[in-house]
């Protein structure tokens, strides 16, 4: 089954939105140990195929690639560090969860403030926060 919901990667300090990367990160697994150059541009070509890769960034784009793809095999690395603000709302998109995301949205644009809203919806990503349920607030 294919992704329907980007993951988001930071690409020079800037949240991006790519479609496919958990598939291609799951595929690629097996590919442990071998040189990261080999990773990285194979990530690239499977990653482009799905999604806009301006070739001027290609090079971010690949080290991006290649960082996602050794926190998923569970090696350690510096995580990039994106300038804008970033929230996160977990849950499974019961209708709390939304409404909090819309007032989320609502305040941000009151107070204009710029910011970036994710909503994840997957349980088991969820569960990569650490989280074990979610409740209506």
């Amino acid at each position: 089954m294919s992704e329907k919901e980007p993951s988001y990667i930071a690409i020079k300090g800037i949240r991006v939105g790519i479609l496919g990367l958990r598939e291609a990160l799951e595929e690629l697994s097996t590919w442990r140990g071998r040189k990261d150059e080999e990773i990285a541009d194979l990530m690239l070509v499977k990653l482009k195929a799905r999604n806009y890769i301006p070739s001027s960034v290609e090079a971010e784009y690949r080290q991006a690639f290649l960082r996602e793809f050794k926190k998923f095999v569970g090696e350690p690395v510096a995580e990039e560090k994106t300038s804008i603000l970033n929230i996160v709302i977990l849950g499974p998109g019961c209708p709390s969860c939304d409404q909090l995301e819309q007032m989320v949205m609502s305040i941000l644009t009151e107070e204009n403030i710029g910011a970036e809203v994710e909503h994840i919806r997957d349980v088991r990503e969820i569960a990569s926060y650490g989280m074990v349920a979610t409740r209506p607030w």
